[in-house]
């Protein structure tokens, strides 16, 4: 019989081959795996369909810093502001932060440091607030940063 002890279900891409043998090690003795693949290759579009804003917003960050890497600050711009409405009013502080950081060094490299100082203060007000102290200290870097480049 399939799980005499327990059942859990795992919805998986269905591109990654590895996850499934690694997880059914894991499993104790009479504890059966049940798995679904996804038809769904955009991590995004899956997101989405399940209704998870903080997963949604945290691929649009992850899109956001491949589009910083090519380059491509109006889409990086676009990216994060949309991830920051998404999670407005609901919490994910952490997550809040992270994206708040990576849109003032977005605004850095673009020369708009104003804006860039203002979103800059609010997320380390933020990771003050909630106790993140490696938020804290990378804001506090990123804001040194951009009074050395506001005094050149």
């Amino acid at each position: 019989m399939y799980g005499a002890r327990g059942r859990i279900g795992l919805m998986l891409p269905y591109d990654n081959a590895v996850i499934e043998p690694e997880f059914a090690r894991t499993l104790p003795h009479g504890v059966s795996a049940h798995v679904v693949r996804t038809t769904k290759t955009d991590r995004l579009e899956l997101a989405e369909e399940l209704g998870s804003l903080e997963r949604q917003a945290g691929y649009r960050g992850g899109l956001a810093l491949a589009a910083r890497g090519r380059n491509d600050f109006d889409t990086a711009k676009h990216l994060l502001e949309e991830a920051l409405a998404l999670i407005a009013e609901q919490g994910y502080w952490h997550l809040r932060t992270r994206l708040q950081l990576w849109l003032a060094e977005t605004r850095f490299d673009q020369a708009h440091y104003d804006e860039a100082e203002k979103i800059l203060e609010e997320a380390i007000e933020i990771a003050r607030s909630q106790q993140r102290t490696l938020l804290v200290e990378q804001g506090e870097r990123l804001s040194t940063k951009l009074l050395a480049l506001k005094e050149n």
